[in-house]
């Protein structure tokens, strides 16, 4: 796991019960157990099986980059947080904490995949997001989102120079996307 903030009881009291039975690294700058911070979040935990990804709180709507990056390293999230998460990702692709009584039922569920290669295999081989996906997850609707949310940040603020070209940059990369899409 990768946490800088300490300020999820959630998170916090799951990590150290798990910790106790199966050892966590975390890299991030709280409750770090590697030696100190990481530099790159998909570069650390793309190492591993399994990723703690539970959000900062827990409510309909609040959900951030912490499951995806699971995904994106093709590991197992262990999620908590937004309790629609299931109506946007497949919830046989992640291991949700919600679904269980209590941390320990999850925490036995997390050994029994473990141990069982076919069971983590199949887990991993699901899809990532739901079927069919949601209207405002098309992908062209998600680009002109992100685009109009780009726009709006540039008109509204006054950023650093930095931020300003990153911003530009993600504009030219979703422009080139759907000209692409278009193209298909």
């Amino acid at each position: 796991m990768v946490v800088s903030n300490p300020r999820s009881y959630e998170r916090i009291n799951f990590f150290k019960k798990l910790n106790c039975l199966l050892t966590v690294d975390s890299g991030g700058r709280y409750l770090n157990t590697i030696g100190g911070p990481i530099l790159n979040k998909i570069d650390f935990i793309k190492n591993y099986r399994f990723v703690l990804s539970f959000e900062n709180e827990r409510f309909p709507g609040y959900l951030t980059e912490k499951i995806v990056d699971a995904f994106l390293s093709n590991s197992i999230p262990i999620y908590w947080g937004d309790p629609l998460v299931s109506k946007v990702f497949n919830p046989k692709r992640f291991i949700d904490r919600s679904e269980f009584e209590s941390d320990e039922d999850c925490i036995r569920e997390i050994i029994k995949v473990n141990s069982d290669p076919h069971r983590y295999a199949k887990i991993l081989s699901e899809p990532i997001f739901i079927e069919p996906l949601p209207d405002y997850l098309e992908e062209n609707r998600l680009l002109d989102f992100l685009l109009c949310a780009i726009e709006q940040r540039d008109k509204k603020y006054l950023v650093a120079n930095y931020y300003k070209s990153t911003l530009a940059y993600c504009k030219r990369r979703i422009v080139k996307i759907k000209a692409n899409l278009t193209k298909k």
